[in-house]
């Protein structure tokens, strides 16, 4: 990709808008957590694995740390942001060699983690059609574009 970049500046540059978009678009804020709370609480409560679900959870709250980029993003945000940080300190706080492993600490952590999974349980089936305006404004914004997207060109002709 960064051969191609120095040849092809502004196609890499829309290759990846549109990777990025469509990933975005694909798995929502909503799905992540609900699938990465699902794991991590398989690994903690059924395995008694802590690093492991700390593998799971700590992409998610790196991913919350760099904020909403979308509208659909920053209504999550609002709906479970509090809450999911408040957790994720009782999980630091149990992860602090100082303070040593208080297994209340987490069980604090995992009755939060546990109240936002049945609210995003209780949403995710109503977000049946996505708005790419609330899902991904950069996607619905990219015109005249160099990348060729299937489907697109006027000019294609069907073989039968």
């Amino acid at each position: 990709m960064h051969v191609m970049r120095k040849s092809y500046v502004n196609l890499v540059e829309e290759a990846l808008l549109v990777s990025r978009e469509l990933i975005r678009v694909a798995i929502l804020w909503h799905e992540m957590w609900h699938e990465g709370l699902e794991e991590a609480s398989r690994l903690y409560f059924g395995e008694h694995d802590v690093e492991g679900m700390m593998a799971v959870l700590q992409p998610l709250h790196v991913m919350m740390d760099k904020g909403p980029e979308t509208l659909r993003e920053v209504s999550f945000n609002q709906a479970f942001g509090r809450d999911l940080k408040e957790a994720y300190e009782w999980i630091q706080r149990y992860l602090n060699p100082q303070l040593g492993a208080n297994e209340a600490d987490l069980n604090r952590a995992w009755d939060l983690y546990y109240y936002v999974f049945r609210r995003i349980n209780k949403q995710l089936p109503q977000l049946t059609t996505l708005e790419l305006q609330y899902v991904s404004p950069n996607l619905l914004q990219a015109r005249n574009l160099q990348l060729a997207v299937p489907g697109t060109d006027t000019n294609t002709y069907y073989l039968l």
